[in-house]
Order: C-alpha cells, then structure tokens, then sequence
C-alpha cells in the first residue's frame, strides 16, 4: 500500500522542469485527483450507514418536530432505501420524498394528531425559515441539512423507549489524505493509485502551463477519448479502477442475486 507521502513524491519525480511553487501543491492535487474519481462513480469504499432516533413522543395533540437529525458531514448522495429496526430483529423499510411538496400533498403541514411508525423521509433545504438547517439558514456550503421524517412518531416502536431506530445508508466522500502515513483504498497499488497519480501530475503540468506533457498524462489517466461529461467514454486508469470496483462485490453463480430493498419486496412495506 502506497502512503500519502510515498504518492507526493511518485508526483513530484515525474513532474519534471517544475518550479518549487508548483511542486508544493502536490499535495492538494493528489486529494483533488481522489475527490474527482469519487465524484465520477459510487465506490465500494465509499458506502455507509447512519442510525437516527426518533424523539420521545409528548401527548397526542402536542408540538412536535419531523426533523430528527443532519445528514453525515462526509455526506454525498442517497444509497439504496431506508428503513427502521424492530427490536425484535426484524425491519420495515420506508421511502424518500423527493421534494417537500410531495409530503405536504401526503401528510398535513402541522397536524400534530397525524402519528404513526415512520413511513417517509425528506433531505431539507439549504434554505428554509421553518426548518432551518444546522448552524442558521441558509447553509450555502450544504452541510446541516436536515433530515425529516413523516409522519409524527406515534412512539410505539418495540424499543423499550418506544423511539423507532431509522437507518440511513448513503454513499460518503472519503476523508482528505493529511498526514505522510494516511492511506486509502485509492492510494493501493494498483490502477487506483496510478491513477491519483497521473490525475496529479496532470493538474501540475497544467500549473507549469506544459500542455503537452499535461494532455499526455491525462491521456493516461482518464483516457485519450475521454470528453468531460459522458462517463462512456471515460478511459485509461480511471475506467480500470471503476470496473475493477464493479466486480468487488459480484456475486459467483448459485448465489441469490443482489438487489436493493431490505428483505421484501417494495410492495410489501406497509403489510
């Protein structure tokens, strides 16, 4: 496994002709060329899971919230579908809002009476005066944003506290490389950290205003066909380290075949 520190100095060998201006951003172009691959593609690695508690439910009738909690801080997008945890081991699954409207057009605004398990949840605006994010509105950098959950919690869970337990699974960006030690799955050896690397010495080029060289190394990187918005005809080490993610995780044969909903149909989650 190649370190941060070992992928610095991978980058700054080949970035010959370089001033020590240029040479010192090594660093961010290595965490830039790791983000940028994780921007193109949902990775094994990058997968997650975060757990929300209902709170305790006051007397019917009563003021409450639907927002029980802010996506993670490594948050990128929305994995799969969510559900909550019977204490007795079992699960129900729910399904995301893709918009407020769409709850309001399902449950009323501020009926306090409107309880029950919950069924749905909503990512909350960067701006919003009624539920405004972590830290005021608007969050402009999109970090705090809420999660909703509809209707109100009936509090009668199987749960001793009668709360209900709503896992969230969702796809994270990796923390940036800092220390010469950090390592991750894209600095192994193999077409992920050839990549970083190439990706790197690319944007150093570009610095140095070489576009020949730069070109060259992008070429390898992502490819020679490569035209900046189709994923099709992304190439080079990038291609090879998406395909080589894809088959992670692929099943041999005679085994049940993957699928997204948690152990039931997506019929069968009221029942």
């Amino acid at each position: 496994m190649a370190t941060f520190s070992a992928i610095q100095t991978r980058v700054a060998t080949e970035l010959i002709d370089s001033s020590t201006a240029v040479t010192a951003l090594v660093p961010t172009w290595v965490n830039a060329s790791i983000l940028w691959l994780q921007a193109q593609h949902n990775f094994q690695v990058m997968q997650a899971e975060t757990v929300y508690t209902t709170a305790s439910t006051p007397a019917l009738g009563t003021s409450q919230t639907h927002v029980i909690g802010q996506i993670p801080a490594d948050w990128k997008c929305k994995r799969g579908i969510p559900y909550y945890a019977r204490y007795i081991g079992n699960v129900q699954q729910m399904e995301w809002f893709a918009e407020r409207e769409y709850a309001y057009r399902r449950w009323g605004i501020a009926d306090y009476n409107q309880v029950g398990p919950p069924c749905e949840l909503l990512v909350g605006e960067p701006e919003n005066a009624q539920f405004p994010p972590t830290g005021g509105s608007p969050s402009n950098n999109l970090t705090g944003l809420n999660i909703e959950c509809w209707p109100f919690p009936d509090g009668s869970s199987d749960w001793a506290d009668g709360n209900y337990r709503i896992h969230v699974p969702y796809f994270r960006y990796l923390t940036q490389l800092s220390a010469p030690t950090d390592a991750n799955w894209f600095t192994l050896d193999g077409p992920q950290a050839e990549f970083v690397v190439r990706y790197a010495v690319y944007f150093g080029f570009l610095a140095n205003e070489d576009e020949t060289r730069a070109n060259a190394h992008k070429a390898i990187a992502v490819g020679a066909q490569y035209d900046g918005a189709h994923a099709q005809s992304l190439g080079g080490f990038a291609r090879m380290t998406i395909d080589m993610d894809k088959g992670i995780m692929a099943m041999p044969a005679r085994h049940l075949a993957m699928r997204r909903d948690v152990y039931a149909a997506r019929d069968q989650r009221r029942q």
